[in-house]
C-alpha cells in the first residue's frame, strides 16, 4: 500500500520554502525555468529600435534593405527609380515601399499600384523599391539575432483583410 504525506502535517508550509528558491538558484548558479524561462535576456545594451541597431551593428545592416529581403525571397522586384522611364516593363499591380527599414515607420509610403499611370504619382519618391504584389494581409516581423542565430522573433499582423 502506497503512503502519501499530506501537506498539512509537514512542519513547514510550501510558500515559506519557495521564498528561498530564487536566491538559492542564483547562489548555486542553477537555471530555474520557473523563475526565468528564457535562455537569452533583453538588457539595456540591446537597442530597442532599428535606427540605433543599424548604427551599433553595421555588419548586419543588410537586414534593413527591403530590396535585398525581397530578392532573397525570389520576388520580382527592383529599385523604384528603375521604372522612371520604363513603367510598362512590370506586371501590375505592384507594391511600392521605402527600401530601408531603419528609416521608415510602419506602413508610411507603402502603396499598391494598379497601373503605370498611377505609378507616376509616386515615381519621384526617394529610396523606394517595388515588388510584385502579394495578395494577403499586411504584417511585419521583428527578430533578435545572437551570434548569427535568431533567438527571438515576433510577427505582427496589421489587418484581418487585404486593404
Amino acid at each position: 500500500m502506497a503512503k502519501y504525506i499530506q501537506m498539512s502535517i509537514l512542519p513547514f508550509k510550501m510558500k515559506d520554502l519557495l521564498k528561498f528558491e530564487e536566491p538559492w538558484c542564483r547562489t548555486m548558479g542553477y537555471f530555474n525555468p520557473y523563475l526565468d524561462p528564457f535562455e537569452h535576456h533583453m538588457t539595456s545594451s540591446i537597442p530597442s529600435f532599428d535606427g540605433p541597431a543599424y548604427v551599433k551593428y553595421p555588419s548586419h545592416n543588410f537586414v534593413y534593405d527591403k530590396l535585398w529581403v525581397a530578392q532573397t525571397q525570389g520576388l520580382k522586384c527592383g529599385d523604384l527609380s528603375e521604372l522612371q522611364n520604363d513603367a510598362d516593363s512590370v506586371i501590375y499591380p505592384i507594391f511600392i515601399k521605402p527600401r530601408w527599414g531603419h528609416l521608415s515607420a510602419s506602413s508610411k509610403n507603402c502603396f499598391k499600384i494598379s497601373s503605370s499611370s498611377e505609378l507616376k504619382k509616386y515615381i519621384s519618391y526617394k529610396d523606394m523599391m517595388w515588388s510584385e504584389f502579394i495578395d494577403g494581409t499586411e504584417g511585419m516581423t521583428d527578430y533578435i539575432i545572437l551570434k548569427g542565430s535568431i533567438v527571438h522573433q515576433i510577427t505582427y499582423v496589421y489587418s484581418d483583410k487585404q486593404n
